[in-house]
């Protein structure tokens, strides 16, 4: 791994390319991310993190996902903020805690974290003086010829890496996804393709779809309820039954271990 802090005008700039409508969330990529790097279990081992955002009813709900590694920014937000803590290396710029500095300047790294608009470094606690970690972008497998390896494991190609300008050459320059930070903070460097728009490919009949989907079925005993006691639960469910209905930026913002577990665990 290269430890050669370096100026943003020196840097040959690597990075992501995320298809939004490719991914489903099944974290494999998360960890694939945990298991080559031997990252503990939970909060302090997400480098890699996938946010789940939820939106509409029955009939047109949607899910979008995100992949959410480190984007190693152009402009690093957080490395100003490390009072010499982190620092973006040359050769594929790549942003990286100083690994010498990762417990003594915990404090730093918290603050860095804060002004990071995506939540990139985790910590092995709650408390100020836990020791920060992050996303290396899997500089000892690119140094080898190998690619990161959330985007090796990605089963449904949603991820691809390379250098920037190859990216944006093939993909656009797309740095954001709806209720994601503004990229102007600290310009992703990650291009992003949205979902599509939702598009019915069977016609059929809403009402009755409905009216067959709260029966029970003909082997069902004669007692048994209803699936739901009338369309409305369907299609205007309480609030409070729907949790994960948050902007990204928000969830990305997590301020606990816990709190992001919760925003990563997707068991619902």
């Amino acid at each position: 791994m290269s430890a050669t802090p370096t100026t943003t005008a020196q840097v040959t700039q690597y990075g992501f390319y995320f298809d939004q409508g490719r991914c489903h969330a099944c974290q494999v990529c998360m960890i694939a991310c945990m298991n080559w790097n031997g990252l503990p279990l939970g909060a302090p081992g997400r480098w890699m993190k996938v946010f789940v955002t939820e939106s509409g009813t029955w009939p047109q709900p949607r899910v979008f996902a995100l992949a959410a590694p480190c984007y190693h920014c152009e402009n690093p937000v957080c490395v100003d903020a490390a009072n010499g803590a982190m620092y973006k290396e040359s050769k594929y710029g790549a942003v990286l805690i100083d690994p010498a500095k990762a417990k003594t300047q915990a404090f730093d790294l918290r603050k860095a974290n804060d002004a990071c608009p995506y939540g990139a470094i985790v910590f092995d606690g709650d408390d100020m003086n836990a020791t920060a970690s992050k996303c290396t972008m899997c500089i000892d497998r690119l140094e080898t010829g190998l690619l990161p390896q959330c985007v090796v494991s990605c089963d449904t190609r949603a991820l691809e890496f390379g250098p920037m300008d190859e990216l944006t050459a093939k993909y656009g320059n797309n740095r954001q996804l709806n209720g994601m930070p503004d990229p102007s903070i600290s310009t992703p460097a990650a291009i992003f393709k949205a979902q599509l728009p939702q598009k019915q490919i069977v016609p059929y009949n809403v009402n009755s779809a409905l009216t067959l989907w709260q029966q029970r079925g003909p082997f069902a005993a004669p007692d048994e309820p209803l699936v739901f006691g009338s369309a409305g639960d369907v299609t205007d469910p309480a609030a409070s039954i729907i949790q994960k209905n948050k902007p990204f930026s928000k969830m990305l913002k997590w301020k606990s271990n816990a709190e992001l577990e919760y925003w990563t665990r997707h068991d619902e």
